[in-house]
């Protein structure tokens, strides 16, 4: 039996139009994956859970604020000015602090080796808006991380290229992309042997996605920088999704994958739920990761 083919009441229209109006928790109804799908199967090989005091669901577990400017965008150009009012003002009320200066030191010192993932997939104005960036980055030398102790990571090195972050970051900010290979050595950068998350979904030959040295190894904080983007074997995705797909290799395996033998028959068969959230689980990038700042400005249907 084929899956419907329409998403009930999401289509690009109604996408935009809560987009511009803000309401995006709540306001879809995601798409259905077919009922018949056989049981996923999996091995997750990590580290035991240590639990963190500010790891997810973080110190403000469920806590969402939502910020808005009028002239955030000015003739299809990112206002800076507009920006960095909207994340001062969003880590104030978050964490009930006076200043941006004690917001930001609420989740980060300086001895912090911090991770910034961004959105890179895509082209320019569909991807984590660069002035965004600039402003998380901003933000930690306000709790004292030195620039050099900032990553910009993403799994894709020419993403990050295309996306210009290399051009926009600040002297000293490392940009760094895992390239889908595993690390040589403890020092390599790469995605670690040790930690992985094995399953078949649609009997592909490599069956394990490997976790990113950049999470495991180097940082001791993560910042998530996700879009609102709709995705189309999943719906809407934000936080977790660009935290999980970014961080591990070989995911694209997940979705619009088809396996004759077990009468799957192309898309939109998926496996995305549940794998996103079986992901974001994992050790040591559940605990590592700490604040999550969803980039609105634009809503991106693709």
């Amino acid at each position: 039996m084929r899956p419907p083919d329409r998403r009930d009441d999401l289509n690009r229209r109604n996408f935009l139009k809560f987009a511009g109006a803000g309401a995006v928790i709540g306001a879809f109804t995601p798409w259905r994956a077919p009922t018949d799908l056989p049981k996923l199967e999996y091995r997750i090989h990590a580290p035991s859970a240590v639990p963190t005091p500010g790891g997810m669901p973080g110190k403000f577990p469920g806590r969402v604020v939502e910020v808005f400017h009028s002239k955030a965008i000015v003739d299809r150009r990112v206002s800076a000015p507009a920006v960095r009012e909207m994340v001062e003002r969003g880590m104030k009320e978050l964490t009930g602090t006076g200043t941006t200066a004690d917001a930001w030191r609420t989740f980060f010192e300086p001895a912090d080796v911090v991770a910034i993932k961004p959105n890179p997939s895509g082209v320019l104005g569909t991807t984590t808006a660069p002035e965004l960036v600039r402003e998380v980055i901003a933000g930690l030398e306000l709790a004292g991380v030195k620039r050099t102790n900032v990553i910009v990571y993403d799994r894709f090195p020419w993403q990050l290229f295309v996306s210009s972050y290399y051009g926009y970051v600040p002297a000293g900010v490392r940009v760094m992309g895992t390239a889908d290979v595993l690390a040589a050595s403890s020092a390599a950068v790469g995605h670690d042997p040790e930690i992985f998350f094995e399953t078949t979904c649609f009997s592909e030959l490599e069956t394990r996605s490997y976790l990113s040295t950049v999470v495991s190894r180097l940082a001791t904080k993560i910042i998530n920088l996700p879009c609102l983007k709709e995705h189309q074997g999943s719906g809407p995705t934000g936080c977790l999704k660009n935290i999980s797909y970014g961080s591990f290799t070989n995911v694209a395996r997940t979705h619009s994958g088809s396996d004759d033998s077990r009468g799957l028959s192309g898309p939109p068969y998926s496996f995305i739920d549940p794998i996103v959230g079986l992901l974001c689980s994992i050790e040591p990038l559940r605990s590592k990761l700490v604040l999550n700042i969803m980039d609105g400005l634009r809503g991106v249907w693709h």
